[in-house]
């Protein structure tokens, strides 16, 4: 994809509540976490990047500290190697750390397009109307190619130990849109279908939206204006996204450190009883865009 961690970014917006009690920034949704459109077919598992202060930044996993038991063998030393896993992660003050493998990250599967004959059945599952049209203003859905980021879903699972993450992927596919498959999963993990899609303008200008039916929740982030749009607060914040580098599948590699880090910004604001999240990106100057964005898009979903 030309947004390399778009995936990321729904997954950001979609973990509202603390897994680690981390409290660095935002992300994952986006993490988070600017994918390429190819690569987020493939993935597997979460993607990665540094969540809003009440949010987790997705995975993570550590050394235990036994080092000394291998040193005098470079065979059992390999062993060691192979069987445990280091995991890096923002703490609490935005350091990178590290955890172990038995700690609880958010698993993500999909996407599932919404199409004429899923829509009924998909908000059902999302639990409200999806509001999402092709054009909103002078916006349509992102396009590369053949690949049209119109409106999709993806599930996560937000409390799969790391090691056991692999294990459940298939579960997890089969769940976006298989009740029952669903209702078994749920039985041992917290899962939520995200749904999500994303804009741009013949300016150069892309946004993501992502609408979640929950409870407004107060932020800490670093709040750099707020707009009152047709009498609906909303928000742009800031926070930190970390970039790390990739596995040879495509995956995030988070078993090394980030490469790079860099400011990440977002709007929010709720209406009728749903949260719409609106991924901005790294670039300061598009907030101006986004308002205009939010303000047109506002319009629409006082139209329904």
């Amino acid at each position: 994809m030309k947004d390399k961690d778009y995936l990321g970014k729904v997954i950001k917006y979609a973990i509202n509540d603390s897994i680690f009690d981390i409290k660095a920034s935002r992300d994952i949704f986006n993490e988070a976490w600017n994918n390429k459109e190819k690569e987020m077919r493939k993935r597997k598992y979460f993607s990665i990047k540094n969540t809003r202060k009440e949010v987790l930044v997705p995975v993570c996993c550590v050394l235990f500290a036994i080092v000394g038991v291998f040193t005098f063998s470079p065979g059992a030393r390999a062993a060691a190697q192979e069987a445990l896993k280091t995991i890096f992660l923002p703490d609490n003050s935005g350091n990178i750390v590290e955890k172990s493998e038995d700690t609880e990250v958010p698993v993500v599967e999909g996407p599932v397009f919404i199409t004429n004959d899923n829509r009924e059945a998909m908000e059902r599952r999302l639990g409200f109307k999806v509001n999402l049209p092709e054009k909103i203003g002078e916006y349509t859905y992102d396009k590369v190619d053949d690949y049209v980021f119109s409106p999709m879903v993806t599930i996560m699972a937000k409390d799969v130990k790391y090691k056991d993450a692999k294990e459940i992927q298939e579960k997890l596919k089969r769940s976006i849109d298989d009740d029952k498959a669903f209702e078994e999963l749920e039985k041992d993990y917290k899962l939520s279908r995200i749904v999500s899609a994303s804009y741009e303008d013949d300016k150069g200008h892309k946004f993501q939206v992502i609408p979640i039916k929950r409870e407004p929740k107060r932020t800490d982030a670093k709040v750099i204006t707020e707009v009152n749009i047709d009498g609906i607060n909303c928000m742009v914040t800031q926070d930190v996204k970390f970039n790390y580098g990739e596995k040879e599948n495509g995956e995030t590699d988070l078993e090394h450190k980030p490469i790079s880090s860099e400011e990440n910004y977002w709007m929010d604001w709720n209406y009728d009883g749903i949260d719409y999240g609106l991924a901005i990106g790294n670039d300061a100057p598009n907030i101006d865009a986004a308002i205009d964005f939010a303000r047109e898009y506002i319009k629409v979903l006082k139209q329904k």
